[in-house]
């Protein structure tokens, strides 16, 4: 049982080291004063619980990507810091998914303005 609790309290910090290397870039910081925004804004919208929840969860899944982008970014750089064409399609093609759940983000925050 110690062991199971050693090997929790360490995938802990492991993900907090995560948030503490990913709150250094720049897109994670405004994603980050995005999600703050999102949660001011809900709190003060006339909607219901879920759909506060919802776009909550649309901002903190923005975050999550772009930790997942930052991560194939730092791989690729660590295979080559030389120009490849084959690493820019991999960087861009993770940027696009970063994109895409930005844009949903502001969809989803331009409906409850609208509906509310």
């Amino acid at each position: 049982m110690r062991k199971i609790i050693t090997k929790l309290v360490h995938n802990f910090l492991y993900s907090i080291n995560g948030l503490v290397l990913s709150s250094k870039g720049l897109s994670f910081k405004l994603e980050l004063i995005w999600l703050i925004l999102v949660m001011i804004l809900v709190w003060h919208l006339d909607i219901g619980t879920l759909a506060k929840i919802v776009g909550v969860i649309a901002a903190i899944l923005l975050l999550a990507v772009e930790m997942i982008n930052t991560s194939i970014e730092l791989l690729c750089d660590r295979i080559t810091r030389d120009f490849d064409v084959q690493i820019k399609k991999i960087k861009d093609v993770a940027s696009g998914s970063v994109f895409l759940i930005l844009i949903l983000n502001i969809i989803y925050m331009t409906y409850l303005l609208l509906a509310s």
